[in-house]
């Protein structure tokens, strides 16, 4: 075995086959052919014969009377030595962090395990500036008033008793009608400064739509008695503000069907001429989404005959 270790390589068995045949060799007694496999064998063989005659010599007896002195024992250091020192260093590095950690504890810190751990207190919340009636800023927040009708802004505004003073102007035209009057824009926003000046834009009505024409009669004189067909029509309304209907303003004529509000569908209207030797006049106003109103179209003419 220490033929497999030895320092030369060549004295090392070059296979496994050659170790076995020294093997088989040595069992045999025949250490040349075990070294002739394996070289280092050779060497083993010398030093092991070299231990046995040094293990087997006699030792010469002392001459009578004379004192043997006894050589001192060489003592062997232990491989464990180092291994068992950082061990033990170790440890008493781990000692001391203990002691020095149950140094640094507050008093009080053996407490009865059994008992639930104790809850932190709860912090009151945190308030905004405008909880606080005697903060000097207030919070304003764009998206609660984006779309409010501006007094209920307004309202809303005063309700924070910060002494802010408003102002309103007018924005953009509203693009339908449920936004006329409405808040717009509001500034400034964030966290602001008692009696801070508030500007409100609010989204304004479009202006008045333009007159339709005047109806278009089926005939420009007639009887009394007589019925008469009124085309008409609009498409004034502005964009976003739908047409609603129509309504009739009649002099010395009835319409038929004893109505003058008509649906926006609407195209023409039947009249009866009254009051012989008269003229009669028809005219209509258009009305539109969001209240807007047109004003009155030209009148159209029809003149009534005289009676015979």
């Amino acid at each position: 075995m220490y033929s497999c270790i030895a320092k030369r390589p060549e004295d090392r068995p070059a296979t496994s086959a050659h170790l076995a045949r020294a093997a088989q060799a040595l069992r045999r007694g025949d250490i040349a052919g075990a070294a002739a496999a394996v070289p280092g064998v050779a060497a083993g063989a010398v030093a092991l014969q070299s231990a046995s005659t040094a293990a087997t010599r006699v030792m010469p007896s002392s001459a009578p009377g004379s004192t043997t002195t006894p050589l001192p024992e060489t003592r062997r250091r232990s491989p464990w030595m180092w291994p068992l020192i950082a061990i033990v260093s170790l440890l008493a590095v781990a000692l001391v962090a203990i002691i020095i950690v149950i140094a640094v504890q507050p008093n009080g810190g053996g407490t009865d395990p059994s008992s639930p751990p104790s809850t932190p207190a709860s912090k009151p919340p945190s308030k905004t500036p405008s909880d606080d009636p005697t903060s000097d800023r207030f919070t304003i927040d764009r998206n609660e008033y984006i779309g409010l009708p501006v007094d209920e802004a307004i309202q809303k505004l005063d309700a924070l008793d910060a002494g802010f003073q408003i102002e309103t102007a007018d924005g953009s035209v509203a693009p339908e009608p449920g936004k006329i009057g409405t808040v717009q824009s509001i500034s400034p926003v964030g966290n602001v400064r008692r009696d801070q000046t508030i500007k409100l834009t609010v989204y304004r009505a479009p202006a008045p739509p333009p007159a339709p024409s005047a109806p278009t009669p089926s005939a420009t004189s007639g009887d009394a008695g007589d019925g008469i067909d009124l085309a008409f029509g609009y498409t004034g309304c502005p964009a976003g503000f739908a047409l609603q209907g129509y309504t009739f303003t009649l002099q010395n004529a009835e319409p038929v069907g004893g109505s003058l509000t008509l649906p926006a569908d609407a195209t023409s209207l039947t009249i009866t001429l009254t009051n012989p030797g008269s003229t009669a006049t028809a005219s209509f106003v258009a009305k539109c989404d969001g209240g807007l109103t047109t004003s009155s179209s030209p009148a159209a003419e029809i003149t009534v005959n005289p009676a015979p």
